[in-house]
């Protein structure tokens, strides 16, 4: 459910970059951000987002990093990563 994510991302000011990895039950979070950003608020609206659109109580992590790797031939943040990758 990209858009889900993508809804409750925009609207979060202190998230400059981000990559979503899809779980069997939902979806882990890299984000890069302040140390003092809202963890549980942010975890919390992904979790209202995605059960909106239709996902039974799914499971959201989120992990704050340094960088977001890129892609090594686009030079681009691959945002979504499927489960089989």
């Amino acid at each position: 459910h990209p858009v889900a994510v993508e809804t409750v991302m925009v609207k979060t000011s202190t998230v400059h970059e981000y990559q979503v990895y899809q779980t069997p039950r939902g979806i882990h979070v890299d984000t890069v951000a302040p140390a003092a950003s809202d963890r549980q608020r942010l975890i919390a609206a992904l979790t209202q987002s995605l059960e909106d659109a239709g996902l039974d109580e799914p499971s959201v992590s989120l992990q704050t990093v340094d960088t977001i790797p890129r892609d090594p031939l686009s030079g681009k943040v691959r945002r979504f990563v499927p489960l089989s990758d």
